[in-house]
């Protein structure tokens, strides 16, 4: 029935954003497993978040850590699946609610999983405040002392990425490394949603349903842990390839329109 699967559809939502929230709350906590940038004894404030020791009688064991993050992500998994079949059949603002809610709730947490940004971080500061080229100089050669040197740990690698990245990882240098740290968060969270608008509209170019679309991409759990959490830079590479790809669907549907076609691409 319509209010059965309605219902399953909420129930989707609410898991994702509920495992979402449980995430962030654990992580920002203390040092642990949720934050690879993290150990005993240093988990700066800025680092944390607002929402830093939101939860301080959560457990400190690590094994049980471990089971609270493993149920939390098949949680989120069987709630993204459920979102498949029943959220396309809400109205479209719940799914871009949660999109959008979820986004806020990444972008509020400390690094997950993964430490790239704050090498992100130390490459620009190598050219910036050390005029050393990152392409040409790996960072144990920069000075231990500054402080994205400590947070990174690709200290034997040349920069991995490309000129474009690499000049916005220098325009935050001046912010200082926490303001940089979460101004590239900022981007990759706000580039996320560009792309998933982009998801949206090269949808309806081809006349598939954009709710699904939007669900398929914007709340899988994978994107939402290990990319938005992790403040991995592939939505910026994700966003321009999908701009291209709305970019070629607009100009043929155009065309097709001035033929007097104006069925969606196929």
């Amino acid at each position: 029935t319509v209010s059965r699967d309605a219902r399953l559809a909420v129930l989707a939502l609410v898991a994702i954003v509920a495992c979402s929230a449980l995430v962030l709350i654990a992580a920002a906590d203390r040092p642990s497993l949720f934050s690879a940038t993290t150990h005993g004894g240093y988990f700066p404030h800025w680092m944390a978040g607002p929402l830093g020791g939101l939860w301080p009688g959560l457990t400190r064991n690590g094994t049980a850590l471990r089971w609270l993050f493993s149920g939390a992500i098949v949680v989120m998994y069987a709630a993204y699946l459920l979102g498949l079949r029943y959220v396309p059949r809400l109205q479209a603002r719940w799914a871009i609610g949660v999109i959008v809610a979820v986004h806020a709730i990444f972008f509020l947490a400390p690094p997950l999983a993964l430490t790239d940004i704050f090498n992100y971080v130390n490459y620009g500061r190598m050219e910036v405040v050390h005029r050393l080229n990152p392409y040409t100089t790996i960072p144990i050669f920069e000075p231990h002392s500054d402080p994205s040197y400590y947070l990174s740990n690709w200290h034997q690698l040349l920069s991995p990425y490309g000129p474009l990245f690499t000049l916005l990882t220098f325009a935050v240098v001046p912010l200082g490394v926490a303001a940089s740290f979460w101004a590239l968060k900022g981007v990759l969270a706000l580039t996320s949603l560009g792309t998933i608008l982009l998801v949206w509209k090269c949808a309806r170019l081809l006349g598939r349903d954009p709710v699904a679309a939007i669900v398929l991409v914007g709340l899988n759990p994978i994107v939402l842990i290990w990319g938005l959490g992790g403040d991995h830079n592939d939505f910026l590479m994700v966003f321009f390839i999908l701009l291209g790809f709305y970019l070629l669907l607009l100009a043929r549907a155009t065309v097709a329109g001035e033929g007097g076609d104006t069925a969606p691409v196929e």
